[in-house]
């Protein structure tokens, strides 16, 4: 006969800890005399649950600010802290997860410098192609001081085009770009715009990503009774809906459905993207 106790299986392995994909946004914290920018974003993943702390560290390695102490679920997380009370200098934010007797510690650099702040746009999209909607992109920002400043364009680490190097003077400042390098307009894609600040921290690098995008969004009907549609990118669809009824909505790439009430016997809509390019008109 068969013997054995029913109910008992294996001991089931807890998920091994790890902290991966530390990162801090921004890297340069910049808190402004108005309250704004001192915050900064972290993000991390843990292979499971622990108790998750974080510090902030001076250059000698000495703890300045607790900035989280927290238990944490498996996967992707994150934490928002702000660098208001720390003076301008360079800093390493330490993460560390416990789980029993085990525990791993992660860093990330992080500079909190006040000499440039109010940098703008968070996401600038400059489309070159001549329509007259966002042919430029201008980038606006505040120093405290007289120092020199660089901005550079970088695509995969390289520097495509530097539209401005010199010294500014302490105030409001904004910097125009029209998405060329040495007069050649460059190809749609994404790049990186670095300004580089040199004041008693060094060279004090800024990055901001920049889109070129000349290219209109297409638009496409797939269900018109349903007013249903798809997009390439992301972009703010206009409607006309029964020649009277004006619908103008956000919308994500991917298929999308606009509310309506009643039936549709006429339609025509357009998209527009961030760069102002237009898709052609659909009808039906």
């Amino acid at each position: 006969p068969a013997t054995g106790t029913i109910g008992i299986g294996r001991p089931v392995t807890p998920p091994a800890l790890s902290l991966t994909n530390l990162a801090a946004a921004p890297v340069v914290v910049a808190p402004a005399a108005d309250g704004t920018g001192a915050d900064s974003t972290v993000t991390f993943t843990l292979g499971g649950p622990a108790s998750v702390s974080a510090q902030v560290r001076d250059v000698n390695g000495v703890q300045v600010l607790s900035v989280l102490t927290a238990q944490r679920t498996a996967g992707a997380n994150s934490f928002t802290w702000s660098a208001a009370s720390l003076p301008d200098g360079r800093y390493q934010l330490a993460v560390t997860a416990k789980s029993g007797t085990k525990s791993v510690t992660k860093t990330a650099a992080v500079t909190v410098d006040r000499t440039l702040t109010g940098l703008s746009p968070p996401l600038a999209v400059v489309s070159p192609n001549g329509d007259g909607l966002a042919d430029t992109t201008a980038f606006s920002f505040d120093l405290v001081g007289d120092v020199p400043v660089r901005l550079d364009i970088e695509q995969g680490g390289l520097v495509l085009t530097s539209p401005f190097q010199g010294e500014l003077a302490a105030g409001a400042h904004s910097i125009a770009w029209d998405g060329t390098a040495n007069g050649v307009p460059l190809p749609d894609g994404k790049y990186i715009a670095l300004f580089t600040v040199t004041d008693g921290l060094g060279d004090v690098q800024i990055p901001l990503p920049v889109t070129i995008d000349t290219h209109p969004p297409a638009l496409t009907l797939v269900d018109p009774q349903a007013l249903r549609f798809t997009l390439d990118e992301p972009a703010t669809v206009t409607l006309l809906v029964n020649e009277t009824t004006q619908l103008v909505i956000a919308e994500p790439k991917g298929t999308f459905t606009i509310p309506f009430q009643g039936s549709v016997y006429a339609l025509s809509a357009q998209a527009q993207d961030a760069g102002g390019n237009l898709s052609p008109s659909v009808t039906a």
